[in-house]
C-alpha cells in the first residue's frame, strides 16, 4: 500500500546578521518548520543542531504539534567576550516525522 510523502518546510530558509566593525550585532531570529504527511500537517521533532559557531550564538528549539510548528530561534550575541565574528556558515537541523529523520540545512551570512 502507498504512503503519503512527508514534507519538511522552514519558513525562513537564509538569515543575514547585521554588522558593526566586523561583527554582527544583537539579532534574535525566529525560524517556524512545518512537517506533512501528505496535505495534513503533523507533529515534528527537532533533534541536535550542529553547525553553529562556538561562540556569538545560541540556538533554543520547540517541538511542533499537529497544529503548531517547530520553532527555532537564532539569537546573536553583542557581548564583547562572545562575538559573533563568523562571515558565513550553515547549521544542520534534524527534524524527526513518523520516525523518519530529515536534515534541514540553513545557511547564515
Amino acid at each position: 500500500m502507498l504512503e503519503d510523502s512527508i514534507n519538511v518546510v522552514i519558513d525562513n530558509d537564509n538569515v543575514t546578521f547585521p554588522t558593526t566593525n566586523g561583527a554582527a550585532t544583537k539579532t534574535t531570529v525566529t525560524c517556524n518548520i512545518k512537517a506533512f504527511k501528505g496535505l495534513t500537517q503533523v507533529p515534528c521533532t527537532i533533534g541536535t543542531i550542529s553547525g553553529a559557531p562556538t561562540t556569538g550564538m545560541t540556538i533554543s528549539k520547540t517541538n511542533g504539534t499537529a497544529t503548531t510548528p517547530a520553532k527555532i530561534t537564532i539569537a546573536v550575541s553583542e557581548s564583547t567576550s562572545s562575538l559573533l565574528t563568523t562571515e558565513q556558515g550553515t547549521l544542520t537541523i534534524p527534524v524527526t516525522v513518523s520516525g523518519v529523520t530529515n536534515s534541514i540545512n540553513k545557511q547564515f551570512t
